[in-house]
């Protein structure tokens, strides 16, 4: 989530009513005692709109795009993901029972890949680092050349095998995350489903939330693609093609052998569906993108 305090209009940290709001002084306050992967608790305060709510964090009123769906005064945990230009926070997942110890090295994971993204901010990665012959070995190779981006790679990658080891035998999923794919984009998750269904989630400037899922039927595999902002379709069916044959070569085996992979589909990505390992834990809602990787995804 994007922080928003509740003053609106301007921004200029005064209320309407000509009361001094201190909420620009509340987000320095959290800016100076958080850093980039830490988490801090919040409570839930209401609904704004689906998948839109109300939560206090550090004593500042905000708005949060939630994936759970949580009831009034719920205590909530979020990850701190940037500080600067905005704060952004992201919800981690609560679960209890035997999917307790999923949900903490999903938050792991999650907390790990914040690091990283915030570690290539000095870094940043190739843009044509997905055309490369073999672009995970140059991604290595850029890595070698700025240590910290590299420590925090070598991070990321230990917090997806510690998830692996209790995802795969529970879920008979497996996360992969492959930033080189598309390294404009930033909270990369791919879980296969027993090299036959694939789901790929990023975040792009300018087109928001994508979703792209596959199901590999050889020798012909279709793909559904889903949007949080639908005025970029249009663009983005250009570069679907390259995009879907690209996911399918890094994750599906046997992909030499397809004959064909189709476009089914590219809709609207519905409120709250952003995070596919945050499907994990939540209640299908209806609308929203399956697999049918389980239950609850």
């Amino acid at each position: 989530m994007r922080i928003r305090s509740t003053s609106g209009g301007s921004g200029s940290g005064a209320s309407g009513s000509g009361r001094r709001d201190d909420s620009g002084e509340r987000r320095q306050s959290f800016r100076r005692k958080q850093r980039v992967g830490d988490r801090v608790r919040g409570t839930m305060l209401g609904w704004e709109s689906p998948g839109l709510a109300w939560v206090e964090i550090s004593g500042v009123r905000l708005l949060a795009a939630l994936e759970s769906g949580p009831e009034p005064g719920a205590p909530l945990t979020f990850l701190v993901k940037a500080l600067e230009p905005d704060i952004v926070l992201q919800e981690l997942p609560a679960a209890a029972g035997g999917d307790s110890l999923i949900a903490e090295s999903v938050a792991g994971f999650w907390a790990a890949r914040a690091g990283f993204e915030h570690a290539v901010q000095d870094a940043p990665l190739p843009e044509d680092l997905a055309d490369a012959p073999d672009p995970r070995a140059r991604l290595h190779k850029h890595l070698a050349a700025h240590p910290p981006a590299l420590a925090a790679w070598l991070r990321a990658q230990s917090a997806v095998e510690a998830l692996n080891a209790m995802l795969v035998p529970a879920r008979k999923i497996m996360l992969l995350y492959r930033p080189e794919l598309m390294p404009a984009a930033w909270d990369h998750e791919l879980l296969v489903n027993h090299g036959r269904e694939l789901a790929w989630a990023f975040t792009l400037p300018h087109w928001g939330r994508c979703q792209v899922r596959i199901l590999h039927h050889p020798p012909v595999a279709g793909a559904r693609v889903f949007l949080e902002r639908p005025e970029h379709i249009e663009p983005l069916k250009r570069v679907l093609p390259k995009l879907v044959e690209t996911i399918a070569a890094a994750a599906l085996p046997n992909v030499q052998n397809l004959d064909r992979i189709d476009i089914l589909s590219v809709g609207q990505l519905p409120p709250g569906s952003g995070q596919l390992l945050a499907g994990l834990f939540t209640n299908p809602v209806e609308g929203r993108p399956t697999t049918g990787f389980s239950a609850r995804v």
